[in-house]
């Protein structure tokens, strides 16, 4: 096999890339020459992940995709999506963005929505200011393979003062084994502006991992707000390891909004960092493990500046013998600040498994921290009430797991926790 420094070089040459990014790529590449990643991500073949990326394969007509794939997204309702309530898509199959597309009036204000690969060409200044500058290459071999290796993602930068009335969305496919999803997320936000992003994923099922190994960086200035959100479907058969980080500037407002239904195993932990004074944040995460699936999904806050606050709710759901852990940092040298977690488990089966750590870091005594974590199985009294008004057992457990599934659901548009509920049925059923 050649040398990760060959791959790298034919691999930018082929894409046109400019000279700073390759010395980027190679950077993370000395990293990976540290680890033996046979060992590490087992299975995971780089040239299969990098073979045909090709920006060029984009359309802009649903019409114009390959029939094998226009029917997945048919199915997946994609192009009534955009049609409905999404001011633009993009959607990336593997490591190609094969559909791109973004209403003509964005535009007209000044708002990018773009592939990442599209972004590298027409606006390299912008993509060089902000790249790498919250997630390090060498942070871990995770972030060090992206690095070197990225190809599609989303680059999203809003003018001072623009607020996108309607949802920008991406969605990420997986239909093959033994590859790694590279993408890379890139997103700015000027003073007093305002957006909301939806990333969908989903993968075909087979007996061999593929990964998804993304990198998402987001930069709120002054007085800007996003809501974030990630509804998150992959099949058991995808290891879903995330690095992710926002910094945010004074009066900024991030949420994130955390749905995780799928993969045999998904880290993350986001960083947000409450750099300006009266930044806040608010995290609404909901993570269910079923039968052989482990999942640690959490956060981590910096709240550094004046009056910062930020507050965040955690439900994790473990069934048969599912994982399922929070893990959560919390460090706060802000005057005046609060932060505030709420972590609720729940256990279905006698097998399951759940945990909540969170870790506090706090000199600051004018600052309010608070953290509450319960744990508990489904009641038996809820359950006997509800099968003595005429439901079967598994009509009942399906009820209460969408009462504790509600307080994220009636945050996400109602199309997107419509199908969600859907998926989290059939979860639970075993399917997919």
């Amino acid at each position: 096999m050649p040398t990760f420094d060959k791959i790298i070089r034919e691999y930018s040459n082929d894409r046109d890339e400019p000279r700073w990014l390759l010395e980027l790529r190679l950077m993370a590449a000395k990293v990976l020459e540290k680890h033996k990643l046979s060992d590490e991500l087992p299975g995971l073949d780089i040239e299969k992940s990098i073979q045909n990326t090709n920006s060029e394969k984009k359309v802009n007509e649903w019409k114009s995709l390959p029939e094998d794939v226009k029917r997945v997204y048919e199915r997946l309702e994609l192009p009534k999506a955009e049609q409905q309530f999404l001011a633009g898509i993009n959607t990336q199959i593997n490591n190609d963005v094969v559909y791109s597309q973004m209403k003509s009036v964005l535009e007209k204000e000044g708002v990018i929505f773009s592939s990442m690969d599209d972004a590298v060409k027409k606006y390299p200044n912008m993509v060089k200011r902000y790249i790498g500058k919250l997630i390090k290459y060498n942070k871990n071999i995770y972030t060090a393979l992206n690095t070197a290796f990225w190809s599609g993602g989303t680059f999203i930068y809003v003018p001072k003062g623009v607020k996108v009335k309607y949802p920008l969305q991406a969605f990420f496919m997986i239909n093959e084994k033994d590859l790694g999803q590279m993408e890379r997320t890139l997103i700015v936000l000027e003073e007093d502006s305002y957006v909301q992003y939806i990333e969908g994923c989903a993968a075909l099922v087979y007996r061999d991992f593929s990964y998804h190994l993304p990198v998402a960086e987001v930069f709120l200035h002054k007085g800007a707000h996003m809501k974030y959100i990630t509804l998150q479907s992959w099949s058991k058969n995808i290891k879903n390891i995330v690095n992710g980080a926002a910094v945010l500037e004074d009066n900024a407002y991030i949420e994130w909004f955390d749905g995780n239904l799928g993969s045999g195993y998904t880290q993350k932990r986001p960083i947000t960092y409450l750099k300006g004074d009266n930044a806040r944040m608010r995290s609404i995460g909901l993570s269910y493990a079923g039968k052989g699936q482990r999942m640690k999904t959490g956060v981590e806050v910096k709240l550094e500046g004046k009056k910062t606050s930020a507050y965040v709710k955690s439900k994790s759901i473990a069934q048969d013998d599912g994982e399922n852990i929070f893990d959560g940092i919390f460090s706060i040298d802000g005057k005046e600040s609060i932060c505030r977690s709420d972590c609720d488990s729940y256990l279905l089966g006698k097998k399951a498994y759940v945990r909540s750590i969170p870790r506090v870091l706090s000199q600051e005594k004018s600052s309010i921290v608070s953290h509450e974590a319960s744990v508990g199985r489904v009641s038996e009294e809820e359950l006997f009430y509800l099968k003595s008004r005429g439901l079967k057992e598994e009509q009942a457990y399906n009820l209460l797991i969408l009462g504790i599934a509600s307080e994220f659901l009636s945050e996400i548009p109602f199309e997107y926790a419509n199908e969600f509920k859907k998926i989290l049925s059939l979860k639970m059923k075993g399917v997919g």
